[in-house]
């Protein structure tokens, strides 16, 4: 893949639940470990980032992440579950069979790291200790904290301790529908990647807009794992100080070189 940011490798902390996943893709079953924890750390690995991954499974899953990565795995009696199926226009509905217990957050894990990347699957998925980290900048992927899990459903939603946590946040990254579940709450200079789907998106910084589109755009395929790769690839790019609009076009060329060819 395209796009290496080898140079001056940023340290980054990676913390959410690693998935079973069953993707429902023209009728067909695909069975993949998932999660944003996962497809984030393979992207930055992929460009030369330096992993801790902090994640929780009932299973031993090593041998899933990268060789070289710092796993530091807590033991849950169960190993989260997701169920995606997608329409033709890449809408998708979710079930959420089982549900691993919050993760526990724990300062020393933030020792020599640069930024820290937020993958919460679920409102309960992190600890809320996660969310008041102030001495690390903090990235974080919304769209967990946008869906509510009932009786194996899930469904959107938003509360308004979410709306508090984004303003906690360095960057974000949400899909249009999730970002109007927070009813456009104030951010002030929080870097906002603003995602469409197919159609690309947008890097909002208060009133200044970027705007990217697909590198190529690539349709008829799983898009599980899309907006993670995008957000971790846009991370890494902005750690080696391109400008937001560059940024997010490398991001978009590396996640299209992803769905054409999901090299995991």
């Amino acid at each position: 893949m395209l796009g290496a940011v080898n140079r001056d490798s940023p340290r980054v902390l990676i913390a959410g639940s690693i998935t079973r996943d069953t993707n429902f893709v023209d009728d067909e079953a695909h069975a993949a470990w998932g999660g944003t924890v996962l497809y984030a750390t393979r992207t930055y690995h992929d460009l030369g980032a330096i992993c801790r991954v902090v994640t929780s499974a009932a299973e031993p899953i090593a041998k899933h992440f990268p060789n070289g990565v710092e796993l530091i795995v807590s033991a849950s009696p169960v190993t989260t579950t997701f169920e995606n199926t997608y329409r033709a226009d890449q809408s998708r509905t979710q079930r959420a069979p089982h549900l691993a217990p919050p993760l526990p957050f724990d300062a020393s894990l933030l020792d020599g790291i640069d930024f820290v990347h937020l993958g919460p699957l679920h409102p309960d998925d992190l600890a809320p200790e996660w969310y008041g980290i102030e001495q690390t900048p903090c990235g974080l992927d919304v769209q967990g904290l946008c869906r509510r899990v009932v009786d194996g459903e899930v469904v959107a939603d938003a509360s308004r301790q979410t709306r508090e946590i984004v303003a906690r946040m360095r960057w974000l990254k949400a899909s249009v529908k999730e970002w109007s579940l927070l009813d456009d709450p104030p951010i002030a200079d929080v870097e906002l990647a603003l995602t469409r789907g197919i159609e690309g998106g947008e890097v909002r910084i208060g009133k200044e807009r970027s705007i990217w589109r697909p590198q190529p755009a690539i349709a008829h395929c799983d898009p599980t794992g899309a907006g993670d790769v995008f957000f971790a690839a846009y991370l890494a790019h902005r750690h080696r100080a391109n400008e937001p609009a560059k940024a997010a076009r490398l991001a978009a060329r590396f996640t299209s070189e992803f769905l054409r060819d999901r090299p995991w």
